[in-house]
């Protein structure tokens, strides 16, 4: 699964002239949010990344950091 959904990011960030590209998955179970793959010079900083959905304060804190570091 890893491979095939790597492969996918690297086909979205190829086909789309994407700089990156991050794929997540939702655990409602889990309720996480948890990073799986991506592709771009970012992508290996977010290994092992997740976002608890029970937590709307590092949820929301989580995504703003994100979009901090992105427009670096």
């Amino acid at each position: 699964m890893d491979e095939l959904l790597n492969k996918v990011a690297g086909l979205i960030q190829e086909r789309l002239h994407f700089p990156h590209v991050y794929l997540f998955t939702v655990h409602p179970n889990r309720r996480q949010i948890i990073y799986e793959a991506g592709s771009g010079a970012r992508s290996a900083s977010l290994k092992d990344y997740i976002l608890d959905l029970d937590n709307d304060e590092a949820l929301f804190r989580g995504w703003r950091a994100r979009a901090n570091h992105a427009g670096q």
